[in-house]
């Protein structure tokens, strides 16, 4: 491998310090867990459990209700309920046909977009309904 990257043009270092020597272990004591998450990487820990409480809020808060909305309150057949979830479960299956992108971009710059983006289409299609220049049933559908 590194012979393949030196014909490529690659140039590495020479390794610096003692060699590592790695032990396999059959587990990874609790303690240890506890303090890599709450003392060594306290601030990664904040912002992950942040992520990941705001993704479950919205996402069951969208699985959850939205059905229920859609028949009470917009008159929506429950016949037709799948159409309007449809969109929910094509992104669902194209989150990991695009998950690469994680990778390729990066995951920071990935997350943050991802986020950014999800908010500022909340917040104009909130704004257009407040505004009643949107409805349920205005919205794209199969044309039914």
């Amino acid at each position: 491998m590194k012979e393949r990257f030196r014909q490529l043009g690659g140039d590495l270092p020479a390794p610096a310090g003692e060699p590592l020597r790695l032990h396999a272990r059959d587990h990874t004591p609790l303690g240890e867990v506890l303090t890599t998450l709450f003392v060594a990487h306290r601030r990664r820990t904040v912002v992950g459990l942040t992520l990941l409480t705001a993704q479950a809020f919205f996402y069951n808060a969208i699985f959850f209700t939205y059905a229920l909305v859609l028949t009470n309150f917009y008159n929506v057949a429950s016949t037709h309920i799948g159409w309007y979830v449809l969109p929910f479960a094509l992104g669902n299956f194209c989150g990991p046909l695009l998950g690469r992108l994680f990778d390729v971009i990066g995951r920071k710059v990935m997350v943050g977009t991802t986020y950014l983006l999800s908010g500022v289409l909340l917040a104009i299609s909130g704004y257009l309904f407040e505004q009643q220049l949107l409805t349920v049933v205005q919205q794209p559908s199969p044309g039914w």
